[in-house]
């Protein structure tokens, strides 16, 4: 394996393979207006972690994608949106 920098030609030959890996994007929209539940599945698939979730978008979850609801609604609670 080798890496190569961002920009650049190269040739590939039959049966090499390439893996790219980017970055995510920003989103769209409020992330606190996110389904708690469809944020405990990205924590259960490795998207996102959780300090990230309740960070970023205001949900309490556990590693294993367990949502908390009542402590998710505490952090949602009295944020205004933005």
């Amino acid at each position: 394996m080798r890496a190569i920098p961002g920009k650049v030609t190269t040739i590939m030959r039959r049966g090499e393979l390439l893996t790219h890996h980017q970055a995510g994007g920003g989103g769209h929209g409020d992330p606190f207006t996110r389904a708690p539940e469809a944020v405990a599945r990205d924590v259960w698939n490795g998207k996102v972690t959780v300090a990230a979730a309740r960070a970023h978008y205001g949900v309490a979850v556990d590693a294993s994608g367990v949502l908390d609801p009542a402590e998710t609604a505490k952090l949602r609670s009295g944020r205004t949106s933005g």
